[in-house]
């Protein structure tokens, strides 16, 4: 008998918890674009400590007779809330992303194959700012504006305003 009421009391206070944090919306999945925060498809999530946490990612891949396409970003952004509202929460983030890019065109000619025209880009991109999560119901609207620093890892440094998007459902 005493399994059964521990059993059930762990039962009821795991419960108790998922409950809670259902409420409190800690998991958001979506889509985001940005220069910092990354493009593509994103997860964020929220810890009790209005401190929270995005990954963002965003792979393709296309191969046909005539060229080969390969495009990939990652995003990593830490987020804090700093002022709550009952709809609209005021985020300050830090981010840095990362961009693969190389497309190939291959050429034939009667029957032979010429070399190829190889295109590649790689950029790192980090950055800060603020910005506001709208909410409603579900569903989340999260605008940001901060400023980046971006490198082509060799010899182009660029540092500019920056925008970031995103449209989140919350579980």
């Amino acid at each position: 008998m005493r399994p059964i009421l521990m059993t059930l009391v762990v039962v009821c206070l795991t419960h108790s918890s998922f409950a809670e944090q259902k409420d409190l919306n800690r998991h958001n999945i979506g889509l985001a674009a940005g220069h910092i925060t990354g493009s593509g498809f994103a997860y964020r999530h929220w810890f009790e400590n209005s401190y929270g946490i995005q990954l963002t990612l965003a792979p393709y891949h296309n191969r046909s007779k005539e060229s080969t396409s390969t495009y990939v970003n990652a995003g990593l952004t830490g987020l804090r809330i700093l002022n709550e509202h009952e709809r609209v929460n005021v985020v300050a983030y830090v981010g840095s992303n990362f961009r693969y890019r190389k497309s190939t065109d291959l050429y034939w000619y009667d029957m032979t194959r010429l070399p190829d025209d190889t295109y590649q880009d790689n950029r790192l991109t980090a950055g800060a700012g603020i910005g506001g999560d709208i909410e409603f119901s579900s569903i989340s609207v999260n605008l940001k504006a901060g400023y980046r620093f971006s490198t082509d890892l060799e010899d182009e440094f660029v540092s500019s305003l920056s925008a970031d998007v995103a449209l989140f459902y919350s579980f």
